[in-house]
Parts: structure tokens; C-alpha cells; sequence
């Protein structure tokens, strides 16, 4: 009976994880706080079929970093440079947290094969590897997230997206 009962736990423990939220952290100021939370809850709307895929994510700010935002898996945190502007703000945030989201969700790993062919890569081509930034297919998921979220966006570096990278993103964040 014991057994029993530690098992039923731990199954009750493994699939009760935190629910999808973005945690403000101690660094970020007042005005990049609202900027945030009013991009969370537009996150939130867009994502709405996939927030039970991940958990939360801590939010930091930082004056130093040279990158324009970072995420850092081990700690599960985006930290953003700042300052700049709410829209760049924006950009930066929907990028890193999709990094969190592939980290994170597991359902994502079924869906990888589908947008590397569509990249015109292998479809066991490493997710997160490439000759450079732009061929990295993470990043161009990533990209292909904002822009799917928040349309065209002037500084996406070289990434060229195809119509059928966005066709797909936008797809998966449908649940579909």
C-alpha cells in the first residue's frame, strides 16, 4: 500500500508543474516592469494553446550585457539590455522567451522536423547549431515567432524567413 501511495505521488508531483507566468526580477525598472506585463498579457492571448507547455520565467534587466537580450536556461531567465525603446523591448522579449518555450516544452521537439524542412535543412539537423546566427535553426524560430506575434521588424540581422517558416511557426503556436 505504501508503494501504491508513493507512486500516485510522485506522478501527482512530475505532472504539477508551475504554470506559465513572467516573473519581474529585482533589476527591472518601473517603466520596462509595464512594458513587460503589458506584453505578457498579449503573450499570454497569442500563446493561449500552448501555456500549459511551460513555466515561468524570471525577467532581469541589465545595462552591461552586449547582446540586446539573453536567455539563460540554467536559471530559466531572460535578461534584457536596457534601455530601449518599448517596441525593441517587445522584439527582444518574444525572442528570448521562445527560447525558453523550446527549452521547456517538450511538444516542441515533435514539431522541429516539420519547420527544418521548411528551412530546406535534414530534419534531424541540430536545433541549435549553425554555421552562423542566421542558419541556427532556434533563432530563426525564434525570429519567425516575432514576427508571426508582432509582424515585420527593421533588425532581425540576415534571417531571411520563408512564408512557409512563419506558415509553420504560426501553426504550432495554434496548437496545431
Amino acid at each position: 500500500m505504501r508503494r501504491i501511495a508513493l507512486v500516485s505521488l510522485l506522478v501527482l508531483i512530475v505532472s504539477c508543474s508551475e504554470p506559465a507566468d513572467l516573473v519581474i526580477g529585482d533589476s527591472v525598472g518601473p517603466d520596462f516592469e509595464a512594458v513587460a506585463l503589458e506584453f505578457w498579457d498579449e503573450f499570454e492571448e497569442f500563446a493561449t494553446d500552448r501555456l500549459d507547455c511551460f513555466g515561468p520565467v524570471t525577467l532581469e534587466a541589465s545595462f552591461e550585457i552586449e547582446d540586446r537580450a539573453v536567455y539563460e536556461w540554467t536559471t530559466k531567465t531572460i535578461v534584457v539590455r536596457v534601455p530601449h525603446s518599448p517596441e525593441s523591448l517587445r522584439g527582444s522579449l518574444v525572442h528570448e522567451l521562445v527560447h525558453h518555450v523550446e527549452r521547456e516544452c517538450s511538444e516542441h521537439e515533435d514539431f522541429r522536423a516539420d519547420y527544418l524542412s521548411a528551412m530546406g535543412f535534414p530534419t534531424d539537423a541540430d536545433w541549435y547549431a549553425g554555421d552562423r546566427w542566421a542558419t541556427t535553426p532556434s533563432e530563426r524560430f525564434a525570429e519567425a515567432t516575432v514576427e508571426v506575434m508582432l509582424g515585420a521588424r527593421e533588425r532581425t540581422g540576415d534571417v531571411l524567413l520563408s512564408e512557409e517558416e512563419l506558415v509553420i511557426a504560426a501553426l504550432w503556436w495554434e496548437g496545431r
